[in-house]
């Protein structure tokens, strides 16, 4: 039986009637929902971008170029919570350079997930660029 929570499913299994002499294999898998760009915040989506068009950014390198667009600064409250975020969706993955410095890379879900913003931007702006 599966129950559907907001942040997770939970499976739950009930085995009866087993005696010492029967064995028995069981997989359970736990699934958590997909969430999809939609489900991002623009400052969200921006960071999977640039995440995706630098070479295993840092922190700071991500920081530097929102800051260029957005044409203001970008604090570390805002900038790190949303890149971990990402990261817990599964759209990009952090890896450790140094004992300070953390990098990010797009998943290949993450990508998935740009093709297709991509694609469904491009069915509207298409014709204007």
């Amino acid at each position: 039986m599966t129950s559907d929570y907001s942040s997770m499913t939970v499976l739950s299994v009930e085995i009866a009637n087993l005696s010492p002499s029967n064995s028995i294999d069981i997989s359970i898998v736990l699934t958590y929902p997909q969430e999809d760009m939609y489900d991002l915040t623009g400052f969200q989506r921006d960071l999977l971008y640039v995440i995706g068009g630098l070479d295993e950014p840092h922190g700071l390198a991500i920081k530097e170029e929102l800051e260029k667009y957005y044409e203001k600064e970008i604090h570390h409250g805002r900038l790190y919570p949303n890149l971990d975020t990402l990261v817990d969706k599964g759209l990009v993955e952090k890896g450790t350079r140094d004992r300070r410095t953390n990098f990010y890379t797009v998943t290949r879900r993450g990508q998935r997930e740009l093709e297709d913003r991509r694609s469904w931007e491009d069915q509207y702006v298409e014709d204007l660029v």
